[in-house]
């Protein structure tokens, strides 16, 4: 197919042609071959008379009530190919009269990019490199916000929306980084980071789902490095755990009017209750099964070196307590060890019991030497009797 034959027009002759139209009105002209201008060109019903119409640098001058530039695809007489139209719009004076710049889809019904007048410099601006500036002329990530107050992003559901219409701002200022939730009435930031936090991790979440507190390898579903960890609430407050696989009671750690509380959940009073004063109330037995015992069984073994009573006796005058027993002193500057003390207490059992025993031995042969002499003195008395009887029935022989 042939290509259409294109036209050069030099200033004069379209000037010459432009003047013909004037003349004209009524008529309209079309060029059925190529155009090429090789100067400046005012299109509306506004536009001056050749040689009175001033142009800056534009190469184009739309001059009208209505600076609008449509295109109209007609390239699809079969359907084949898009045909849908659009209009590049500036200002409508049919709507309040509005000024702005905005593309149109014509076929669509609806304005996907629009300009109002005003518009701060740099409102937007895309690089080379796809980086996209908003209040900025040089972004350096691939979104920059610059903002002279406060940058801020808004995410909002329209009120289509049928799961309702919900509205959240993610925005930072000299105060820090925050998301808003607008939705319930503004004021409710559930995620602050306040400017000047220098803890690096202090809040990572890795690709299990572990939170690390502080920490960027989080070793549990909440992983806490740091020196301490502050639950608060005004009133009671409860820390839960809970085994989902256990039909058994959850464990919860609850502190109410200064006082701690261990319990069972459900099964009625607390099992174990902390109060301020520093006195630990238990309801069940309390036992100690740790393996770092030493149960002093050693003291009955035949090489143990049992203090004489007159040592002891001898430490007590001395020190006003027991050898191997904290003294009053020890206990109030360093505590008392429960375990460690229950264990002294049993080994000072221990050693009473082998004083007492060997007392006992002291006793029984006591006891059976004075049998032994108590047998004597019987058999002297019998041999007094005896002989005290002859006497008497000697000197009765005598007379």
């Amino acid at each position: 197919m042939t290509p259409p034959a294109k036209s050069a027009c030099s200033t004069s002759a379209l000037t010459a042609a432009l003047l013909s139209l004037a003349a004209a009105p009524a008529l309209s002209d079309t060029i059925t071959g190529d155009l090429s201008v090789r100067n400046r060109i005012c299109v509306g019903e506004t536009c001056m008379d050749i040689g009175d119409q001033s142009f800056d640098r534009e190469a184009l001058l739309i001059n009208a009530n209505n600076a609008w530039i449509r295109f109209e695809d007609s390239s699809n007489p079969n359907g084949t190919f898009p045909t849908n139209d659009w209009q590049l719009k500036v200002n409508d004076s049919t709507s309040g009269g509005q000024n702005y710049m905005a593309i149109e889809d014509l076929d669509g019904g609806t304005v996907p990019f629009r300009v109002d007048a005003g518009a701060r410099d740099n409102a937007l601006r895309v690089t080379p490199n796809g980086s996209i500036g908003m209040g900025t002329g040089f972004p350096i990530r691939k979104m920059h916000l610059v903002d002279d107050i406060y940058p801020v992003l808004r995410m909002e559901t329209s009120s289509a929306s049928s799961f309702g219409a919900y509205t959240w701002d993610i925005g930072a200022n000299s105060i820090g980084y925050f998301i808003e939730n607008i939705t319930s009435g503004g004021n409710n930031l559930p995620f602050q980071i306040l400017a000047g936090t220098g803890n690096d991790n202090a809040l990572i979440i890795d690709r299990d789902g572990e939170i690390g507190l502080g920490t960027l390898n989080p070793q549990a579903r909440l992983h806490v490095a740091g020196t301490s960890m502050l639950i608060q609430n005004a009133g009671r407050v409860n820390f839960t755990l809970s085994d989902t696989s256990d039909p058994g009671p959850d464990f919860r750690t609850q502190l109410t009017a200064g006082t701690a509380r261990f319990s069972f959940v459900g099964t009625g009073a607390p099992e174990m209750e902390l109060f301020q004063s520093g006195d630990l109330s238990i309801r069940g037995r309390y036992i100690s099964a740790g393996t770092q015992l030493t149960v002093p069984d050693y003291v009955f073994a035949d090489d143990y070196a049992l203090r004489p009573l007159a040592e002891v006796q001898s430490f007590i005058d001395t020190h006003s307590h027991l050898p191997d027993v904290p003294s009053a002193a020890d206990i109030a500057e360093d505590g008392l060890d429960m375990t460690e003390m229950q264990m002294t207490l049993l080994k000072k059992i221990e050693e009473l019991t082998l004083y007492t025993l060997d007392q006992e031995a002291t006793i029984t042969a006591q006891r059976a030497q004075n049998a032994a002499q108590a047998a004597k003195v019987a058999a002297l008395e019998q041999m007094l009797s005896t002989l005290s009887a002859d006497v008497t029935a000697l000197k009765a022989a005598q007379n």
